[in-house]
């Protein structure tokens, strides 16, 4: 009894009506547990998708899921070609995060394979999707021999700062309007 008199004082007080509370804040309140539980789905969304991020294999089996996709693909060759490009910088990040040395001039291996003919593209894409089913180096030693690298050069670099800094920073731009968004929907 003693809440009830105190709410309706404290109502009264605020002239705040049965029709405000009704309309206005249940209105409020819909739009607080919306607003709520998406912030929980992208929180979750995004804790999922680090977790595998996280994982050392989960740039290996990107690249086997890339290259998958480009060798199923048969009707549109750019779209095999992003797939394929996909796959190999994704076996290129796998390889600075596994044994921080990459495929040093991976470009002019994209532009080689640009310029090579359908028949030849195909092939290269079947041959890559094989020895990415093989062992993890084999893909590396594969794309040296098919682009004759010599050897008095390397196929392999070792990751530069610059190159650590460039994903620390995009992961930074991406991280800081979220923190900043979350931080303001606090504080209000």
């Amino acid at each position: 009894m003693v809440s009830l008199t105190t709410a309706d004082q404290i109502l009264t007080h605020f002239q705040l009506d049965s029709y405000l509370l009704n309309n206005y804040l249940l209105l409020y309140a819909f739009s607080f547990a919306i607003l709520a539980s998406s912030i929980a789905v992208v929180i979750g969304a995004l804790l999922r998708v680090l977790t595998q991020i996280i994982k050392s294999e989960f740039r290996l089996y990107l690249a086997k899921g890339y290259c998958i996709v480009a060798s199923e693909k048969q009707e549109d060759d750019l779209d095999k070609l992003k797939y394929l490009f996909s796959s190999l910088d994704s076996y290129n990040k796998y390889l600075l995060r596994r044994m921080e040395f990459g495929i040093k001039n991976i470009d002019k291996i994209y532009s080689d394979i640009i310029y090579a003919d359908a028949k030849k593209k195909d092939e290269i894409i079947r041959s890559i999707c094989q020895y990415l089913a093989g062992d993890r180096l084999k893909l590396a030693v594969y794309l040296s021999t098919l682009f004759k690298v010599p050897d008095t050069q390397q196929i392999f670099v070792k990751e530069t700062l610059l190159q650590k800094l460039r994903m620390i920073g995009a992961f930074l731009v991406a991280a800081i309007p979220i923190v900043v968004s979350i931080i303001q929907l606090i504080s209000k």
